[in-house]
């Protein structure tokens, strides 16, 4: 039976006599104290209107008793205020219940959101649209990522003997990450650790997915899709792992989900990597490739050519004799741009098929001559894609082969069907309208119309 007692000197006295009381010191169990077994906490962490309260009896009764500080780091955070800075009130009407946030978007991405906006001791001023933008950035990305595993890789992984560059760039990453972010967590900066997360699952799923997606969906090899595959394996397992302390019922879902043998992420040990995992150099090679590309593509966005478009030939020079570029690092940045060839010299003058830029590190050039050759292979690239959507819009899977209703330009048709069925996975191709298709479209590109339906 509960009863209250009458002998409370003061409430803030009892709640600084916490870390002593809960021992029932120093009646029992004082070597937990006396060899602080159990004292003084790693952490407290509590708001900032509790200097005054708990933060300082906590201080005041341990020193009474002669025992030092009670604790050796405080997290100290501000309050949650309205997204004007005003603080919330019913009579205002400016209340966020925290029931209908955790409800709409789950517990963890409200966790994420308050790590991740801003330092710890700063007020947060909510808002709902930057919660979604953190949600959608980090958490659904991560299971878009986890999607693109699932749908693509083999049920039977095996360890590969040799594995690609862009391999050993992501799980270089992948363990600079695991570091930096242990290193931040022991220093109790949240907000720096998850902010190194974010990056990582951009780099993961902006870079390392989108330049490996056709080794997953149209392999060379089985060899090279279980290479990838195992690698991603890999990143996804040990990313449960380093954003379990953030988000801890997203992380254990995605740890289980990857092996339902397993029993929980919170079960396990925090990634450890050799140093032969980390490559500096080819992480800073890797940059400039991300750089030297995101410079192509502003070039072709502001002659108004979209990346579909191929387009012939792109020239790069590097200003330091001293950064070289491999050749498959270069292909990336010729895939990535969507050219035909990249000569490495003095670019050409701007002129009326060239559009030119300066960089720091580097000078771009880009033919913008589109030839009725590549102005075909650019149509014929739109209506891969148009055919790609209706086939994820209608929930065909990897496996199904389709079959295509395709009305248009008929020589078109004839000339690219082979192209056609092995991107698409389309088994037929036929001229004449389907009896029950599962999704159609009318299309125009480049001012030619073209019908399309598909069934299964």
């Amino acid at each position: 039976k509960m009863e209250r007692i009458l002998e409370i000197a003061d409430v803030w006295f009892d709640s600084g006599a916490m870390p002593f009381a809960q021992w029932h010191y120093p009646f029992e169990n004082r070597d937990k104290i006396d060899k602080k077994i159990s004292f003084p906490a790693d952490f407290i962490s509590e708001g900032i209107d509790q200097t005054r309260g708990w933060f300082y009896t906590l201080l005041a009764v341990s020193t009474l008793l002669n025992k030092g500080p009670s604790f050796l780091n405080v997290i100290c955070h501000n309050l949650i205020l309205d997204e004007k800075g005003q603080k919330m009130s019913k009579s205002k009407g400016n209340v966020i219940k925290p029931d209908y946030i955790i409800n709409k978007y789950g517990i963890d991405a409200f966790r994420w959101y308050l790590y991740n906006i801003n330092s710890e001791g700063d007020t947060k001023f909510f808002n709902e649209k930057h919660l979604l933008e953190r949600y959608r950035r980090f958490l659904m990305t991560i299971w878009n990522c986890f999607t693109f595993y699932k749908t693509y890789a083999p049920k039977k992984i095996k360890k590969p003997l040799k594995i690609s560059f862009l391999d050993k760039w992501i799980l270089s990453k992948l363990a600079n990450v695991s570091i930096s972010v242990a290193e931040k967590l022991d220093k109790y900066h949240i907000t720096d650790a998850s902010r190194d997360l974010d990056s990582f699952v951009d780099d993961l799923s902006n870079w390392y997915i989108r330049r490996s997606r056709r080794r997953f969906q149209k392999p060379e090899s089985k060899n090279e899709l279980n290479t990838a595959s195992y690698v991603l394996n890999k990143v996804l397992n040990d990313l449960s792992k380093l954003i379990a302390p953030f988000t801890p019922f997203f992380a254990d879902y995605l740890y289980r989900n990857l092996d339902k043998k397993k029993e929980s992420v919170h079960l396990e040990n925090w990634p450890k990597f050799k140093k032969s995992y980390i490559d500096i150099k080819l992480e800073k090679e890797m940059n400039l490739v991300r750089e030297i590309s995101a410079a192509f593509l502003a070039l072709r966005a502001s002659a108004g050519i979209k990346v579909r478009q191929p387009l012939l030939i792109a020239q790069l020079k590097i200003k330091d004799k001293k950064l070289r570029i491999k050749n498959d690092l270069l292909n990336l940045v010729k895939d990535e741009i969507n050219v035909k060839k990249i000569e490495i010299s003095d670019v050409r003058k701007e002129g009326q098929n060239w559009k030119k830029k300066n960089f720091n590190e580097f000078e771009i050039a880009l033919n913008l001559e589109i030839t009725s050759e590549l102005r075909e292979e650019g149509i014929l690239r739109d209506i891969i894609r148009q055919i790609q959507e209706m086939r994820k819009e209608a929930g065909l899977k990897p496996y199904h082969l389709a079959t295509l209703f395709f009305d248009g330009d008929r020589d078109f048709i004839k000339k690219n069907s082979k192209v056609i069925k092995a991107e698409c996975l389309i088994k037929n191709i036929s001229p004449k309208p389907l009896p029950n298709p599962l999704v159609e479209r009318s299309i125009e590109i480049d001012n030619r119309k073209f019908s399309l339906a598909i069934a299964f």
